[in-house]
């Protein structure tokens, strides 16, 4: 059992391999390429395991990864020069596209609750993955780059407290309960991935780089 598990991973990351070769020669972003191994080597296509689980562990780690590497490159000074533009911009494309993917919804014969996860759907871009595209094209300090990192982080703030909102609708619970509950998890969490993220991952991956940059005989 391990040994196929290995041999699945090692097939994907193959996959993985030659397909980022090809999208890099067609001057394409990478994260192309791992999309694409995903729809290959999952169950719609070469299906090369039986197990879901493989591909759900694969999947989150593959994200946690992205979020690091993500995390690691963002300049949080650049993106609060342009805080009052990302600000407006967010907030207004978040009103506009909500309210009209609501009304689709409702046109489209949807409960009102549904269309309003339509109209959160609508309205919010995939932070992760428009990122990775900018540090791909290395255009994350750019002028329009960093209005775009605000303006996502302006969205995801938003969709917290939307999505918190329709799950306390869904599920019946308190609204006031579950906020609280999460401002009581980020009190705790964010401090610890601060700290985390400024004092002690910077020196650690600093010694490696450094160690890689050392003449040799």
């Amino acid at each position: 059992m391990l040994e196929e598990l290995f041999f699945e991973i090692g097939i994907v990351l193959v996959i993985a391999a030659v397909l980022s070769m090809v999208v890099y020669r067609l001057r394409q972003p990478l994260i192309i390429a791992y999309i694409l191994t995903g729809i290959i080597a999952g169950p719609g296509l070469l299906a090369l395991t039986n197990s879901p689980e493989v591909f759900d562990v694969m999947s989150e780690i593959g994200v946690a990864f992205l979020l690091f590497t993500v995390g690691l490159g963002l300049n949080w000074r650049s993106v609060k020069d342009v805080g009052g533009i990302a600000l407006a911009t967010g907030v207004g494309q978040v009103l506009f596209t909500s309210v009209a993917g609501f009304v689709i919804g409702l046109l489209l014969g949807f409960e009102p609750l549904t269309s309003a996860y339509l109209a959160v759907a609508f309205a919010f871009s995939s932070t992760i993955i428009i990122i990775k595209l900018l540090m791909d094209k290395e255009d994350l300090d750019t002028l329009y780059g960093r209005i775009s990192v605000g303006f996502l982080l302006v969205q995801d703030f938003i969709a917290m407290f939307i999505l918190l909102g329709l799950s306390a609708i869904g599920t019946g619970a308190s609204l006031q309960t579950i906020l609280v509950t999460t401002l009581l998890k980020a009190v705790v969490l964010v401090p610890v991935f601060w700290f985390i993220s400024a004092k002690i991952l910077p020196p650690t991956l600093r010694y490696p780089f450094n160690l890689c940059l050392l003449p040799r005989d």
